[in-house]
């Protein structure tokens, strides 16, 4: 079974095709702008001949327009091929690559220690969601300014982490922004709506 993986959320372009849980092809860059042009292209390279039976995208929250880009492609593509395709959030993502890091801290709890994942979200804002060891979601995304961020949990990690928690700088995981590359240990999670999670209004508005 092969699945596809895109994810355009940030400034990396990220692609992974997986068959039967390896990953047998990807493409991962920072590249800043582009997505649109970039996307397509490697697909094609990635795919060759071969036709997945699942896609999975990214729906955010990060890049308003790499959202639209990527879920623009997964959903073009799942129509013509007609297989199913899911959505998977950054801050999920994030929270599981940082999991990969964390070894067992005996005066925390491994069970018990909870990961915030802070991301830039524009603005001065922060996006920050808070997981349980399981990957679980404690709560919300939230858009924060600096000052609304209480810190309790052990563990950060995002893009926006050492700004938004430089008390932190011990129990800071680091983590740029999500690769698809990582996407494996959150497939069973990976269900929600092919529809974008921005979680604030975008900058430009229809005036009525």
């Amino acid at each position: 079974m092969y699945d596809l993986i895109i994810d355009t959320s940030t400034a990396t372009c990220s692609i992974a095709l997986f068959k039967d849980h390896e990953l047998t092809q990807y493409y991962h860059e920072f590249i800043g702008r582009g997505h649109a042009e970039v996307l397509i292209p490697e697909l094609k390279i990635i795919l060759g001949d071969i036709v997945p039976d699942q896609i999975y995208v990214n729906i955010g929250p990060g890049s308003f327009t790499g959202i639209r880009i990527g879920i623009s492609a997964a959903r073009a593509l799942s129509l013509a091929w007609h297989i199913p395709c899911s959505g998977y959030s950054t801050m999920q993502l994030m929270a599981s690559m940082a999991k990969q890091n964390i070894k067992t801290d005996s005066e925390i709890g491994e069970q018990q220690a909870a990961i915030d994942v802070i991301m830039n979200g524009g603005h001065g804002e922060f996006y920050v969601q808070s997981f349980d060891h399981a990957i679980n979601p404690l709560g919300h995304i939230k858009s924060l300014l600096p000052h609304d961020y209480d810190g309790k949990a052990a563990y950060q990690t995002g893009d926006k982490a050492f700004a938004l928690a430089p008390e932190k700088q011990s129990n800071i995981i680091l983590g740029n922004g999500p690769d698809a590359r990582q996407f494996m240990p959150i497939k069973p999670l990976a269900n929600l709506d092919v529809s974008p999670l921005y979680v604030r209004e975008p900058d430009a508005q229809i005036n009525d």
